[in-house]
C-alpha cells in the first residue's frame, strides 16, 4: 500500500505540473488535487493530447526534426509542407511562428479543420481568448466530432475560462446529446461538481458508465481512461 501511495502522490504531482505548464484553466488545478481528480484530468486533457500528437507512435518512429519541416517547406512550399512545419512549431513551442502559418493557410482555405484547431491552439497559448474561441466555434460548426470531438471539449474550458459558463454548460449538453460516450459526460460532470449540481453529475456520470458497460469491446479499449476518470469521480460525489 506504501508503494501505490507514493505512485498516486507521483502521478498527481505530474498532473499538476502538466495543469500549470499547459496553463489548463483553473478549476482542473483543483480537480487534480481532490482524490483520484487527476485521473479524471489525464483522461479529460492528457490523454487527447497524446492520442492527438501520436505520442505512442513517436517512441517507435523518429518524428521529423524542425530543421527538416523548415527544409521540406522551403523546397516544396506546398499546403500539406505548411500544415506540417505549423504543427511542428506549435510542438516545438514556437506558437508565435506556428499561429501566423496556420493564419495564412486559413486566408486560402478559411474552413480548413485542422488549420482551425491549429490556430486555435496558438491562441490559447498567446492568452488572446477570443481569437481561439472564434477559430473554435467556426470548427465546432463544420464538425462538432472532429478528433474525438477534443477540439469541442477545449471550446467548453474555453468558454469556462473566461466566464461563459451558460455557454459552456449549453455545449456540454450538446456534446452528450450527440453522443452516448462517457468521455463528454465525464467533461459536464466536472463543471456541475464545481456549480456544486451534485444529482445532475452523478445521473450524467451514470449514464456515460452505463453505456460504456453495454458497449463492445473495441470501445471499451478506446474509452477506458474516461471511464476510470468517470467512477473516480462519482465515488467523490
Amino acid at each position: 500500500m506504501h508503494v501505490l501511495l507514493v505512485l498516486q502522490s507521483a502521478f498527481s504531482l505530474w498532473m499538476l505540473y502538466d495543469a500549470i505548464k499547459r496553463g489548463a484553466a483553473q478549476h482542473w488545478w483543483i480537480i487534480v488535487l481532490v482524490p483520484f481528480g487527476e485521473v479524471a484530468y489525464f483522461a479529460a486533457v492528457v490523454w487527447p493530447d497524446i492520442r492527438r500528437k501520436g505520442a505512442w507512435r513517436s517512441l517507435f518512429e523518429r518524428p521529423p526534426s524542425l530543421k527538416e519541416l523548415r527544409e521540406a517547406f522551403e523546397e516544396t512550399p506546398s499546403h500539406h509542407n505548411r500544415v506540417r512545419l505549423a504543427q511542428g512549431l506549435f510542438d516545438a513551442g514556437e506558437f508565435r511562428e506556428a499561429g501566423m502559418l496556420f493564419e495564412q493557410i486559413l486566408d486560402e482555405e478559411p474552413l480548413n479543420r485542422d488549420a482551425l484547431y491549429g490556430f486555435a491552439q496558438c491562441a490559447v497559448e498567446a492568452d488572446e481568448d477570443d481569437a481561439a474561441i472564434a477559430a473554435l466555434e467556426t470548427l465546432i460548426d463544420l464538425d462538432i466530432a472532429y478528433l474525438d470531438s477534443v477540439p469541442a471539449v477545449d471550446l467548453i474550458e474555453a468558454y469556462w475560462h473566461v466566464g461563459r459558463e451558460a455557454d459552456a454548460l449549453e455545449l456540454a449538453d450538446t456534446l452528450c446529446r450527440k453522443s452516448q460516450r462517457v468521455g463528454p459526460r465525464t467533461i459536464y460532470a466536472t463543471f456541475l461538481v464545481e456549480l456544486d449540481r451534485r444529482d445532475e453529475a452523478r445521473k450524467l456520470l451514470e449514464q456515460g458508465l452505463k453505456s460504456y458497460d453495454a458497449s463492445p469491446a473495441y470501445v471499451k479499449r478506446r474509452d477506458r481512461h474516461d471511464a476510470r476518470a468517470a467512477r473516480a469521480l462519482l465515488r467523490n460525489l
